[in-house]
């Protein structure tokens, strides 16, 4: 039985035509994978690392072991610092107030610290410590000292201190 030369070059002109549609697909996967590929490649180049880590404020403060902790140094990637978290993690340390972290790209990053400064020796129930203007505790020897003014107030509570408006209102 033979076919009809004119269905057999239907049948092949079909079966080419999927075959040119597959290797269509085939070809833009692969650009598409490519060119995905090249973009993460340069995002997570040395041209898009940081090249420079400034800080601004940190005297007393642990920023330079926070940033550590988290990458924020030379040849780490820009886009994996996240300065919220960064900014976050710094405000934990006791003597910073404040913080500013900011990325600009394409490889600098500055940090701005704005650290408490110690206002006087305050005696609660749980002992000495000194404290900043905004109450908070920042990191002191168990023994007060004679370069700030004491403030003895044994019926404050440790814990409550800090916003305590008697301990506030002390430094006024």
């Amino acid at each position: 039985m033979s076919i009809d030369p004119r269905l057999a070059e239907r049948r092949r002109q079909v079966a080419e035509d999927h075959a040119k549609r597959n290797v269509r697909r085939t070809l833009s996967f692969l650009a598409a994978i490519g060119f995905a590929g090249l973009v993460a490649w340069f995002v997570l180049s040395p041209y898009l690392s940081v090249d420079t880590v400034r800080i601004e404020g940190a005297r007393e403060s642990e920023t330079t072991g926070i940033l550590a902790a988290h990458s924020v140094e030379s040849g780490t990637p820009m886009i994996l610092i996240r300065a919220g978290q960064v900014k976050d993690a710094l405000e934990t340390d006791p003597w910073v107030a404040n913080a500013t972290v900011m990325l600009h790209w394409p490889n600098r990053v500055t940090v701005e610290v704005v650290e408490r400064v110690p206002r006087a020796w305050v005696e609660t129930s749980g002992g000495w410590i000194r404290r900043a203007d905004d109450g908070e505790a920042v990191p002191s020897p168990s023994t007060p000292d004679n370069a700030l003014g004491w403030v003895r107030l044994p019926g404050v509570l440790e814990e409550d201190a800090a916003d305590s408006d008697i301990v506030l209102a002390s430094f006024d």
